[in-house]
């Protein structure tokens, strides 16, 4: 037992909350710095609130875990008032301390990203309904690493309650999406244009809560020394239907986690006949996104009749057959997504999905068809200097590789309609 100043006493060396509240600090810090490579989208900086949970969140279970089971562990009396291990008491107090430490050390982080954003976003703002997932979330993780620590009192235990609790969060990600309606964790990337589902929000709020409470109170039964008979009672069997419920509604009804806006604000410039459109949010990406694709319609010839817009994909394009579709990030990526959509679409690629889709073309041909024009895109690309490095693929045998620019732009000219209808190519093999 320590006691500190002003008589205050610690169950447990100071260092037991110390230790891991550091290791969540540097990893939610070494998690955030990506965002600041990214333009400033109040989405989402909303949603790591809570999606920084899937590593900081096992790293509290265990602390939780390791603390928890080593006062439940101790058969002997503690008489100090302020560190009592009896039942309920004993529970909540060391949950309190436990919370109070791990959230500290989870949204210390997050300031210098809220002043970042407060002073550099141009739209929109931060969904504090949504990002209360995390301080919920990490509230589930130490209340579950608590209730495991205190019925299996092994400290040796702690790292397997973090890896109980990882893939828990992890549910999201790797399984059943659905599993987002009871933990922090979403499963799905923001961006402009999009929100969480308030719905689903709400609903995970208070799954979350409810478990965190039938946590505590599991571990406040097992921390009284409760009989097993005494466990089977009207209010156990209430909380555990409860649970079983939460859980099971999502389950049986997956929800949707993200909703796109109705009608989000665009800002558009038309360039060589192509009306380039990004979200209000991403208007300064124009000055990026409007000479690249100048550049490929100059290197095609001229517009094609398939290729009347290029739209951010968070925008409702309004006709996906001649609409190009690429996803912003910083400056370099969207260089490079912009080029690889537009050059594509030039090409004849977006002819050849929607012929796909519509069952016209066997996956086969459109396989053969594709790689004709992935060579005529990684041609366009070259010429119009916007991807270095890139090889024109094998498949074009060497006509794009060798052929000059006023021999490709006359056999485009030739073959515009076959290009327009996902038609066979001749002349490239």
């Amino acid at each position: 037992m320590r006691r500190g100043r002003g008589g205050a006493a610690w169950p447990m060396p100071l260092l037991s909350v110390v230790l891991p509240a550091i290791a969540i600090t540097a990893v939610v810090a070494f998690g955030l710095v990506g965002l600041f490579d990214r333009p400033v989208e109040w989405p989402r900086v909303s949603a790591a609130v809570h999606e920084q949970l899937l590593l900081a969140g096992p790293i509290a279970a265990m602390a939780s875990y390791f603390y928890c089971s080593n006062l439940a562990g101790r058969r002997a009396l503690l008489a100090l008032p302020t560190a009592p291990r009896v039942g309920y008491v004993s529970v909540l107090r060391s949950f309190t301390l436990l919370l109070t430490w791990m959230l500290s050390a989870y949204l210390l982080p997050f300031v210098p990203l809220f002043v970042y954003m407060t002073a550099t976003a141009t739209y929109g703002s931060i969904d504090v309904f949504a990002a209360l997932a995390g301080p919920t979330g990490m509230g589930l993780a130490v209340a579950l690493g608590c209730a495991l620590g205190t019925v299996l009192p092994y400290p040796v235990l702690a790292p397997a309650a973090a890896v109980l609790v990882f893939l828990l969060f992890q549910l999201p990600n790797v399984a059943d999406p659905a599993a987002a309606a009871f933990v922090p964790t979403l499963g799905h990337p923001m961006a402009l244009g999009h929100t969480e589902n308030p719905v689903l929000v709400a609903y995970r709020l208070v799954a979350m809560l409810v478990l965190t409470a039938f946590a505590l109170g599991l571990a406040g039964l097992v921390a009284r020394r409760t009989q097993p008979s005494e466990f089977v009672s009207w209010r156990t069997a209430g909380a555990l239907c409860a649970v079983v419920l939460l859980l099971a509604v999502p389950l049986a009804n997956p929800p949707r986690a993200v909703l796109a806006e109705d009608a989000p604000p665009k800002a558009c410039r038309s360039v060589e006949g192509v009306e380039v459109c990004l979200h209000q949010g991403h208007q300064q990406m124009l000055e990026t996104a409007v000479p690249i694709v100048r550049t490929l319609v100059e290197a095609y010839g001229s517009r094609p009749e398939y290729l009347a817009a290029a739209y951010e994909s968070s925008l409702n394009a309004p006709d996906n057959k001649t609409t190009a579709e690429f996803t912003p990030y910083t400056t370099g990526p969207l260089e490079r997504s912009i080029a690889l959509s537009v050059s594509g679409h030039l090409a004849g690629l977006g002819p050849c999905r929607t012929a796909l889709s519509s069952g016209r073309i066997s996956v086969h041909e459109y396989e053969v068809r594709s790689a004709e024009r992935y060579a005529l895109a990684t041609w366009l690309r070259q010429r119009a200097r916007v991807v270095a490095g890139e090889p024109v693929p094998a498949s074009a045998g060497e006509f794009f590789d060798g052929a000059d620019t006023a021999q490709v732009r006359s056999w485009l000219a030739a073959h515009r309609q076959q290009l327009a209808d996902c038609e066979p190519l001749q002349g490239t093999v």
